[in-house]
């Protein structure tokens, strides 16, 4: 393992030695220039996002996005990495300091859109890892993102593959991410792999609110039939009539176009919150006429005022994301209140008539 005397020692090389590991696709860099292009796309997404870079070395995917007007706070225990990057960001927040044991008091009191961290991590113990990774989405404000890019397999036995092709090349000393057990303490975490031994990590604070996806068996759709004919849930919809009647005789057909069998042209999950009850639904549709992708949301009445309904919106657009969406749409009566909740969930109006208003969201 560096210490911070080996880290000095390598940073005036470090930026060469990651490129010609990647140009080989070799251990332990290969998808290095995809993993901080994916990094580097998503963080844009935001204007002028601040961003604190854990373990920024001499600042390769830190200045790129100083250079197009990101507001750049970092950490890392390396002097002269400090001195190297500081170089390229003349007014960018560099700190020194060891975040095995944790963001130094100058950034621990801060939120940030985006905290980055790229090829350091694995210096961590898989225990370190975990109770940073719940200190630093502390630091986020509401949506922001943990991203990170590193050595990293989805299970166990492809760490072990890549072990045994590497032989010599091993490093024993790190100690790298597997994603089937980083999700049993962070289920949501998502991970988009950029070779056989890297990918991006990312885990988002939807809020403090918690309610997860749930995909409905056929006999739960009483709920469905339930809040659709309440008109105090369904009062959004008075401008296209109100209550929608949902019998049972219907559920089957509808089930299968939206849960079983829908090809990829929509997604339907019911919200369910910490005491198990379910407490609205989320879902989009393919407009094909359009070429759009349509959300929908809906919380039943006497749930509302709890957050659910933007903790819902969030897990559903990146649902969307997932699925390969680069927007997401929805046009909304003009009387209707919740245009708020989708412009704090990162909707812009697209346009409006004297009936609706369409919101647009940017996925990538």
């Amino acid at each position: 393992m560096l210490d911070n005397k080996g880290f000095d020692l390598w940073a005036d090389g470090y930026d060469v030695a990651v490129g010609l590991s990647d140009e080989e696709n070799s251990y332990p860099f290969a998808g290095y220039k995809d993993v901080l292009g994916t990094i580097f796309q998503e963080v844009m997404s935001k204007k002028n996002a601040k961003v604190l870079d854990i373990g920024f070395g001499t600042g390769t995917l830190t200045t790129k996005l100083y250079e197009n007007g990101c507001d750049v706070y970092g950490q890392d225990f390396s002097q002269r990495m400090i001195e190297l990057a500081q170089q390229k960001m003349e007014n960018a927040h560099l700190y020194q300091g060891d975040f095995s044991k944790g963001l130094v008091k100058e950034l621990a009191d801060l939120k940030y859109d985006y905290i980055i961290c790229t090829y350091s991590l694995h210096h961590l113990t898989d225990e370190q890892k975990v109770s940073f990774f719940k200190s630093l989405t502390d630091r986020l404000n509401e949506g922001g993102k943990l991203l990170i890019g590193d050595v990293a397999f989805e299970t166990r036995q492809e760490l072990e593959k890549c072990r045994k092709e590497a032989a010599d090349d091993w490093d024993e000393d790190e100690i790298y991410f597997v994603i089937d057990e980083l999700k049993k303490t962070f289920p949501r975490a998502e991970f988009y792999p950029k070779s056989y031994c890297s990918g991006v990590i990312e885990i988002k604070k939807v809020n403090d609110i918690c309610v997860s996806l749930y995909t409905p068996k056929l006999e739960d759709l009483w709920f469905r039939e339930e809040f659709m004919s309440d008109p105090a849930t369904m009062d959004y919809n008075h401008a296209w009539g109100g209550t929608i009647p949902f019998p049972k005789e219907q559920w089957e057909g509808w089930y299968n176009d939206w849960v079983v069998n829908n090809d990829g042209k929509c997604f339907y999950r019911y919200l369910k919150n910490t005491e198990g009850e379910f407490v609205g639904e989320v879902a989009y549709h393919i407009d094909s006429k359009h070429n759009m992708c349509i959300a929908d949301i809906i919380i039943a009445s006497k749930y509302r005022g709890r957050g659910y309904g933007k903790a819902g919106l969030l897990l559903l657009c990146e649902q969307a994301k997932y699925h390969g969406m680069d927007s997401i749409y929805d046009d909304i009566a003009i009387d209707n209140t919740a245009v708020r909740l989708f412009i704090e969930c990162g909707f812009t109006e697209e346009y409006r008539t004297e009936e609706i208003i369409m919101l647009k969201k940017q996925l990538v």
